[in-house]
């Protein structure tokens, strides 16, 4: 762990609890480095908040009206969102159509003030038999919709900054036989709000069984960042002693996640429930393994992590990377399974003759504006699992 990154952790845990950071606390860091490592954990408004009250001596003022313009952003992103969110709501009520808004829309209701959790999009999960009719609305809207059908969600954007995913599933077919099993029936974990008539959530515990099955998804793919944490200790924080944990142990097996979650959360508090001593707090070995993960990750990890993964996953058994997997991950990256191109390409699923010619296409489309990543990703492919 560098400086800079003890340094933040330490930051965001007086962020969280409330405190104001010790002198000293950023005594031989490197201020550049310092914003760029919150930068990409997507943390620098978190961090921004725990230094704007506090009477720091060895940060210079340039230094310091960065963070709080960071802070700042951070509020007007909330203010932003919130408001657009709203109108979305609005449509799917007036619309009849039932809507689940996921993830941070509600963790950050947790966070202990305004703007302080930063989203680069709003997730919502709503009744695939409005898809078409959405689509016109965010279209009609100004927002540019995502041109290929994705598999479990679309993709809208419009600038300055408004960016929602609005799933019609919760996990792709293709990640986890046994994660994609347990959510394919979503209605079954459904509640209806009561101050909303197409409104929906689930209980405290289906809601934190999604949130770690979704950090899973991310740490076992391409890995996940500090943020997911900081999630953790203050769900755990306002919710725990509330949970079923019978409820929740049975269903972490069923999932295959249990000790996934016991890491993670046991993770999670060790670093944000109280401020650490001496070296800071003593790890287990699964505890500092995934730290280690985190904190090389960033919020969405990153393209070497995910090549990585992506052929450990197709040599379960180890060692050294063969020639054999490496021309099996290409051949699955420019010829995704069936399934696949069936949840992508409406045309297909209608007509499965068409697969080969959908395959076609797929290529010809992603091609050209994608050249720069594939050439990146053929880079990182010869490089990957070299021991």
């Amino acid at each position: 762990m560098t400086r800079e990154q003890s340094a933040l952790i330490g930051l965001l845990g007086c962020a969280l609890r409330g405190e104001r950071p010790e002198a000293g606390l950023l005594a031989g860091v490197d201020q550049e480095l310092l914003y760029a490592e919150a930068g990409r954990h997507m943390v620098a408004a978190m961090t921004g908040m725990a230094l704007e009250d506090a009477a720091l001596t060895d940060m210079d003022a340039q230094a310091m009206e960065r963070w709080k313009q960071a802070a700042g952003m951070g509020r007007y992103r909330r203010i932003l969102m919130d408001r657009e969110r709203e109108a979305l709501l609005d449509f799917l009520e007036e619309q009849g159509i039932w809507y689940l808004p996921l993830k941070g829309i509600l963790l950050q209701e947790l966070y202990p003030r305004f703007g302080m959790r930063e989203m680069a999009d709003n997730d919502i999960l709503y009744d695939v038999h409005g898809r078409e009719a959405l689509r016109r609305f965010m279209i009609g809207r100004g927002y540019e919709a995502s041109p290929v059908r994705m598999e479990v969600h679309d993709d809208f954007r419009k600038p300055p900054l408004y960016h929602f995913e609005m799933h019609t599933r919760l996990f792709e077919e293709s990640f986890d036989d046994a994660i994609f099993a347990y959510y394919e029936d979503t209605a079954r974990l459904l509640r209806p709000d009561g101050d909303r008539r197409f409104g929906r959530h689930m209980s405290e515990e289906d809601f934190f069984l999604y949130f770690l099955a979704h950090a899973y998804r991310h740490f076992a793919r391409e890995g996940t960042g500090l943020r997911t944490l900081t999630d953790c200790a203050l769900f755990l924080r306002a919710r725990e002693e509330l949970l079923d944990r019978d409820y929740l142990d049975r269903e972490l097996r069923a999932l295959g996640l249990t000790d996934f979650a016991h890491t993670l959360c046991g993770l999670s508090r060790k670093l944000f429930e109280r401020p650490a001593a001496g070296d800071g707090p003593a790890l287990t070995a699964e505890e500092q393994a995934m730290l280690d993960e985190v904190l090389s990750s960033g919020v969405y990890g990153t393209w070497e992590q995910k090549v990585d993964k992506a052929l450990r996953r197709l040599q379960p058994e180890g060692g050294e990377i063969r020639p054999g997997t490496r021309l099996r991950y290409v051949l699955r990256r420019l010829f995704p399974e069936a399934r696949r191109m069936r949840n992508y390409n409406a045309f297909v699923q209608k007509h499965p003759w068409a697969l080969p010619a959908a395959y076609v296409e797929r290529i010809v489309k992603c091609a050209p504006p994608l050249w720069k990543q594939t050439l990146n990703e053929l880079r990182l492919l010869r490089k990957a699992g070299k021991e």
